[in-house]
């Protein structure tokens, strides 16, 4: 990470070390999160898949619950009518299976199909091995406190996304809403 972009942080949001610290950690995640995405698209794009469409499949094939379009749209991170056109692009190739549901005829299930549970376990081969390269030297311990950061803040966003949190202006401290 460029010290350039903490000094232009610096001129611009003279606050405090904890904002130091709190910016030069979001800023190597955004950098880490970008570049494992690149990388892993890189690597996969052979199959003809993405990413956003191994984590489709994923959450379809394994999530446990049969998830509506704008459930999967808001989890993989994308706009409704984005997730629909990949859906039917999924189904088209044989990865999925779209049916309407007999309780509700306004939701769509999806199921995977053996053809996209293979697509699913070439992606992991390829991928699991890009994850023992990039976390190459990283003790276990080590992971599992990233892991446990990454896991509050997670909550912490998600807490923040329904509005039952938001950052306390001006003293760094997040104050919780009733109710």
């Amino acid at each position: 990470m460029s010290d350039r972009h903490l000094e232009n942080f610096h001129r611009l949001s003279p606050e405090s070390p904890e904002d130091d610290t709190y910016f030069r950690f979001t800023r190597a995640l955004v950098v880490a999160a970008r570049r494992w995405r690149k990388v892993a698209n890189d690597q996969i794009r052979p199959l003809d898949q993405t990413m956003v469409r191994w984590e489709t499949l994923y959450l379809v094939a394994y999530s446990g619950e049969e998830m509506t379009q704008s459930e999967l749209a808001r989890v993989v991170g994308v706009e409704g009518p984005t997730m629909v056109r990949m859906l039917h692009l999924l189904a088209e190739e044989g990865l999925l299976e779209r049916h309407q549901s007999r309780d509700d005829l306004r939701m769509t299930i999806n199921r995977i199909t053996d053809k996209g549970r293979q697509v699913i376990a070439d992606i992991m081969s390829i991928t699991n091995q890009l994850r023992r390269e990039m976390l190459d030297g990283i003790e276990a311990e080590d992971l599992a406190v990233a892991q446990k950061v990454l896991t509050k803040m997670v909550r912490n966003l998600e807490e923040v996304q329904a509005g039952r949190r938001s950052p306390a202006v001006g003293t760094g401290e997040e104050e919780t809403k009733e109710g």
